[in-house]
């Protein structure tokens, strides 16, 4: 029996070959999709991880704390860890403990609200000027706090400490810059805070050691602080780390702790990505094994066309069926048993090379045992088709095996119906053009969303249908054609057509064909589409092709650092966001408006760019230039004590200078200050104009008594002398306007002929109310104009318009334009123009983001540019990272898994062809030679031999390509393409053009190929 079999097999090399290559493509897709689904899950949650802001992989847990009668600070951080630890196991994590207390710090213009904290471990996550604290009441302030308190190293902070009174005096030993996205932050509430509900500025926290906490009493009343960044491995928990986390804050809760985490969305996020890459990977390779199995059932029944002689010959010398089905089964199973070892090894390398590896013991256990079922499925169903291909031949009668035209395949009369005649082929395909009808049906119910069913099969399954219907049409259309060119004489196209009409089997291969392509186009569409949607997206996303994060000062420092290191304005751009939004107000983007048609990733969505340049940066006075190496004022005030106080700050650096002159007397008088710092570059501008009381300790100014007038006549500098501000400004209301403020005292604003008064409000105000008294340049427009994506806040109806869109000062803003979407914020947001909102709100303010945009040929001097002002590179992103981030994935890893199955299933169409075209190349070549020897021309018989196998493929390609476009407007079914299912922009449509041509491309190559080695080998057959 074994000498049967091999001698069987060499007697068919090519249909033995080519079985044994379908097996080897049915296991590979089967062992490596497991493998593949798990690489990309890791791989998934590796991406997201990453992504994603350190705040969503952290859970802190914090309670309110009085110290005291033998509780110490270090003795409140031992308790708290103890108890997270024992309700919530996190193994190799990594824990912070903090404790910190809110106060206020005085300012020139009012109070600034801080942190004193203490932090483990913090000094090494700071980059420090100066010393790290080591000492009771040494501190270490921010960047920020120290200009917006006149502070350096070496100076002392003066803290009142709410809840307890009394200050406390700390010495500033260091000043820091931090970078807030380092996985050391995630759940502290110390950096990158929003404003607070009043919308005040809540400051930086500044970092001392814990021995401060217990030395000082206006301390005693802390917030203890359980930070944790939950690591990688764990995340990959899903729903058991969700329950865990449930069942710890039950548990805290109960002690009066507060367990508080944003990991459930990202957990929820990862299991999403996962589960994308499960269904699509399954989808893909499911309809890869379908294929490969209708590949080998025709592979079988050409090889028992050829066999039929064989069975003939062994019942004729008293074979039983048994012997023959066991000769049969052998020569079937003997090629797809020597494919599982290469087939498996493939699919495992393929899949490491396109998702890398699996290392984790307990994934390799599982992918092993998932890869060992799907490989028993692969082989199981190709040994059922192979075998199923023989049965007819098996059953037949030796007459009928011996005849060199198969009889017609009678089948059973279908009701009245006269003498149509349908047979189980035809049923088969009644009952998927039924399946595939109800797919449809589904998907459309479903509204096109890719659910578990029958709707996530349903374009391949309209394929399909439409394979099996084309088929039988084009087996139709071909005796036609056929029997028109006899009668036409044209005979190269009647032997052609009568080819595909009259050949059993044809109509099989013609439908795999297009079923094949059909996939092909379908995948190649599905990742063209996601890979449009990633760009676009991150063209949105990023709002520029590159974006660097940055530090700087403040605004005003940002904006000069930008335009000093690209002055022509073709490169580079200055951007503050703000997300956070305060008081219900949207986010917003306030840009360089005159750059950022030049810049930015502009898009339809945005409107027009020149239009909203326009709007964005209307005429407006120009700005009062101080370049002088001092400055002089003339004035006088009518009440005693009364101060005036100027602010000017630096064009390129953003360093603000407050400059105070007085006590002023009664009457008029000029006082002089001096000035460093703007009589280089562009030099500075003036800000403001401020009126305080007496200069108290530390340098800071006190709130004034109500109802106080101070009178300015003249503004002017020395070195070079030169007026700042002359009569005609002074006495132009229009050029000056106060602080946009929700209540309390303010300052009025009044202008006679040639001279401004600013006089204090008689309100009272509360010891803490933030009280600003100052009177702003307004060399701005005012309301600042913006434009608005998304529906108005609700606030907006009952008040005029006002954001706060550096999260401090407040301004009034005027939309004149809407448009559905704007870069970065989507379709909710803001846009300003940047140097008008700096102008009308001033600088500092905290939850913004600096950023600089570049666009994709920006010089590398720019950035250099931009280090040498004093901006300090936090990260820098581009369109094509933020592109590669989102193909990481699961929706990207399925359609790459699914594209590849597509053109492993070309690969087995092809084979189909080279099977069909073994197992009839000598029956072909018989009947060449005998209508040659009746006097068919040498050139004719060439060309039908050698264009038969060329118009199927031509055929079934343009058929295919037919079938995907069909399928995508009946069942237009996709896996989303985003795991978070960002809809800022909608998915692009199908089917594409672009990806259906290259699938026809490659579809005629590789098909194209094998129709073409199939009529070489006939035509040397024939000569």
């Amino acid at each position: 029996m074994i000498r049967l079999v091999l001698a069987a097999l060499r007697a068919r090399r090519a249909q033995t070959w080519t079985v044994l290559a379908l097996a080897v493509i049915a296991v590979a897709g089967a062992v490596g999709a497991p493998w593949y689904v798990l690489a990309s899950a890791r791989s998934a949650t590796a991406n997201e991880v990453s992504a994603a802001p350190t705040q969503e992989r952290a859970v802190s847990v914090s309670h309110d704390t009085r110290l005291g009668g033998g509780d110490t600070p270090a003795g409140a951080l031992a308790d708290l860890r103890s108890a997270v630890e024992h309700a919530f196991q996190v193994p190799d994590g990594h824990p912070v403990l903090s404790l910190y207390q809110l106060g206020d710090a005085s300012l020139p213009h009012g109070l600034l609200a801080l942190q004193v904290a203490y932090r483990d471990g913090v000094c090494a996550h700071l980059t420090l000027a100066g010393a790290c604290p080591r000492a009771v009441n040494e501190v270490a302030v921010s960047r920020r706090t120290a200009e917006l308190t006149g502070l350096d190293v070496g100076g002392v902070l003066t803290v009142a400490p709410r809840l307890i009174n009394g200050s406390m005096a700390l010495q500033v030993v260091g000043v820091y810059d931090v970078d807030v996205h380092e996985a050391y932050w995630a759940g502290s509430p110390l950096v990158n805070v929003p404003p607070d509900g009043a919308g005040n500025p809540l400051g930086d926290p500044v970092f001392t050691v814990l021995d401060t906490f217990a030395a000082q009493p206006g301390l005693a009343a802390p917030t203890v602080r359980y930070d944790l960044a939950v690591p990688e491995p764990v995340l990959r928990g899903g729903s058991d780390l969700a329950a865990r986390l449930d069942a710890a804050a039950y548990e805290l809760h109960q002690q009066g702790l507060n367990l508080d985490t944003q990991v459930r969305a990202l957990v929820d996020r990862i299991a999403r990505d996962q589960g994308s890459v499960r269904v699509g990977v399954v989808a893909g390779a499911a309809q890869l094994l379908a294929l490969c199995w209708f590949a080998l059932y025709l592979a079988g029944r050409y090889t028992a066309r050829d066999r039929r002689g064989d069975v003939a010959l062994l019942k004729l010398r008293g074979a039983g069926r048994r012997r023959i089905l066991r000769l049969i089964a052998g020569q079937a199973a003997a090629p797809v048993l020597a494919g599982v070892v290469p087939g498996a090894a493939l699919g495992y390398l393929a899949a490491r090379s396109l998702a890398g590896p699996v290392d984790d013991p307990s994934t390799v256990r599982e992918a092993a045992a998932l890869s060992a079922v799907a490989l028993a499925v692969a082989v199981l169903g190709a040994l059922v088709a192979l075998i199923v291909a023989e049965l007819g031949t098996l059953r037949a009668p030796v007459a009928v095996l011996l005849r060199r035209i198969p009889p017609r395949r009678h089948g059973f009369r279908l009701g009245r119906w006269g003498s149509t005649r349908i047979t189980g082929a035809g049923v088969a395909d009644l009952v998927l053009v039924a399946v595939a009808v109800a797919g449809v049906y589904q998907a459309r119910a479903q509204g096109g969303t890719a659910a578990p069913g029958l709707a996530l099969l349903a374009p391949g399954l309209v394929a399909l249908a439409l394979a099996l219907l084309l088929a039988r049409l084009v087996g139709r259309v071909a005796g036609r054609v056929g029997g028109w060119g006899l009668r036409t004489g044209r005979l190269r196209v009647a032997l052609g057509a009568l080819q595909v009409a009259r050949r059993p089997g044809t109509d099989r291969v013609f439908a795999l064909l297009v079923i094949a392509v059909a996939v092909l186009g379908t995948a190649a569409d599905g990742w063209s589409a996601g890979a449009a949607a990633r760009t676009d997206r991150a063209a949105v996303d990023l709002g520029a092709p590159r974006v660097l994060t940055v530090r700087a000062r403040n605004q005003e420092h940002l904006l000069g650092a930008v335009r000093a290191a690209d002055p022509g304005g073709r490169s580079a751009m200055a951007v503050v966001v703000s997300t956070s939004g305060s008081q219900g107000s949207p986010p917003t983007l306030a840009v360089d408006s005159e750059r950022l048609a030049r810049v930015a990733s502009w898009r339809p969505e945005y409107g027009p760019a020149a239009a909203i340049t326009a709007a964005l940066r209307p005429t407006v006075p120009p700005a009062l230039a101080v370049s002088g190496a001092a400055v002089t004022v003339e004035a006088g005030a009518d009440a005693p004590d009364l101060q005036l106080s100027a602010t000017v700050e630096n064009r390129v650096t953003g360093v603000a200078t407050r400059l105070t002159f007085g006590p002023l007397a009664p009457g008029r008088a000029t006082y002089r200050a001096a000035l460093s710092g703007c009589t280089s570059g562009d030099g500075c501008r003036l800000v403001s104009l401020q009126v305080s009381g007496p200069t108290g300790p530390g340098g800071n100014l006190t709130p004034p008594k109500p109802g106080g007038t101070v009178t300015v006549y003249g503004l002017g500098q020395l070195g070079p002398n030169r007026p700042v501000a002359t009569g005609s400004v002074l006495g132009d209301v229009r050029r000056w306007r106060p602080v946009v403020a929700s209540a309390g005292m303010g300052l009025t604003i009044a202008s006679h002929p040639g001279v401004l008064t600013l006089t204090v409000s008689t309100a009272q105000v509360p010891d803490r109310q933030r009280a600003d008294l100052r009177a702003f340049v307004a060399d701005s427009p005012v309301p600042v104009p913006a434009i608005l994506a998304g529906p108005p806040p609700s606030a907006w109806a009952a008040t005029d318009p006002v954001l706060s869109p550096f999260g401090g000062s407040t301004v009034p803003v005027r939309v004149v334009r809407t448009v559905p979407v704007l870069p970065m914020l989507g379709t909710r947001g803001v846009l300003l123009d940047l140097e008008s909102a700096i102008r009308g709100a001033g600088t500092g303010g905290a939850g913004t983001t600096l950023q600089v945009w570049l666009t994709r040929d920006a010089p590398p001097s720019i950035v250099d540019g931009l280090r040498k002002a004093g901006l300090i590179v936090l990260s820098d992103d581009s369109a094509p990272a933020r592109e590669a981030r989102l193909a990481g994935e699961g929706p990207a890893a399925s359609q790459r898994f699914q594209l590849l199955t597509a053109l492993l299933g070309l690969l087995l169409a092809a084979a189909a062809v080279t099977v069909a075209a073994a197992v009839e190349r000598t029956p072909r070549a018989t009947e060449l030679a005998d209508l040659r020897t009746q006097g068919l021309p040498a050139r004719t018989a060439r060309a039908v031999a050698s264009r038969g196998y060329a118009v199927l493929t031509v055929l079934g390609v343009l058929a295919g390509l037919l079938a995907t476009v069909v399928a995508q407007w009946l069942a237009d079914v996709r896996l989303p393409l985003f795991v978070d299912s960002w809809a800022t922009l909608p998915p692009p449509g199908g089917p594409r053009p672009g990806a259906l041509l290259l699938a026809g491309l490659a579809a005629a190559m590789v098909l194209g190929v094998a129709a073409w080695a199939a009529a070489r080998a006939l035509v040397r057959r024939l000569r």
